[in-house]
């Protein structure tokens, strides 16, 4: 949607986007990093991975994220964070860190796969792919543990909103079994480096906005995306387009 163009500007310059899985949206509370942090994590290398003991992923090559720990970085420089990366970013410890209740807001910088079956549907983290099902079951809380919903998850990585041809029902599945109020994702294969900038000023606007008490996470990704509309290396729909916020625009 946000790559709609009339011949003189790009749909995204006139609106803030966000899709909502159903008409009537749970309550959201404003995001505010004054008072909440966020829970940062994420891997860059792959090549060294033995994945044989996951058949299913044995015949994939997974590239690395060489940018992922300047992104993490550049989230960490503007929002209180804390940061699983690389070898930190175990599934026990993402597991235990999101059900402490410290976080309202989740950041995964690492590859992920939506797909219409559950086995291809996965998030890698450092010892192990999450399937879409324990992922789902780990941000709700495993049933029990977790008090409060997330109010953002934001998976940055690639084609972490695609859902066979159903486009974001991958990404929106994943948000309304968790519980989270609004996802963040990418609909295709999207560059490490643009990526990288584009979550940190997603953030910065992000927290700017809250500070100003106008708090609008749609509003945020929108900025984020003009700011590489309007820059020098990554102004192509390719690079920006791809990201959707799915749920509440708050």
């Amino acid at each position: 949607m946000a790559a709609l163009y009339d011949g003189d500007r790009y749909l995204i310059e006139r609106y803030a986007i966000a899709i909502a899985p159903s008409w009537k949206l749970p309550p959201s509370d404003p995001l505010d990093f004054q008072q909440s942090k966020l829970l940062a994590a994420g891997r860059a290398s792959f090549s060294q991975t033995d994945w044989t003991q996951f058949p299913h992923l044995s015949q994939t090559t997974w590239s690395d994220l060489p940018y992922v720990r300047e992104e993490l970085q550049a989230i960490a420089a503007l929002v209180p964070s804390e940061i699983l990366f690389e070898d930190e970013f175990l599934s026990h410890r993402l597991d235990a860190a999101v059900n402490s209740n410290r976080f309202a807001a989740v950041h995964i910088a690492t590859h992920a796969q939506f797909d219409a079956f559950a086995e291809n549907t996965f998030v890698l983290t450092w010892n192990r792919p999450l399937t879409l099902d324990r992922f789902a079951q780990m941000l709700q809380g495993n049933g029990s543990r977790r008090q409060n919903p997330l109010e953002l998850l934001v998976l940055s990585a690639c084609e972490t909103a695609e859902g066979s041809d159903r486009t974001v029902l991958g990404l929106a599945g994943m948000g309304i079994r968790s519980g989270a109020r609004s996802t963040v994702g990418s609909l295709w294969n999207v560059n490490d480096r643009s990526t990288a900038r584009l979550m940190a000023q997603f953030y910065r606007m992000l927290r700017d906005l809250s500070r100003q008490e106008t708090p609008n996470k749609a509003e945020a990704l929108r900025q984020a995306q003009l700011d590489l509309l309007h820059s020098e290396n990554f102004s192509s729909p390719h690079f920006w387009a791809p990201f959707v916020l799915v749920g509440h625009w708050r």
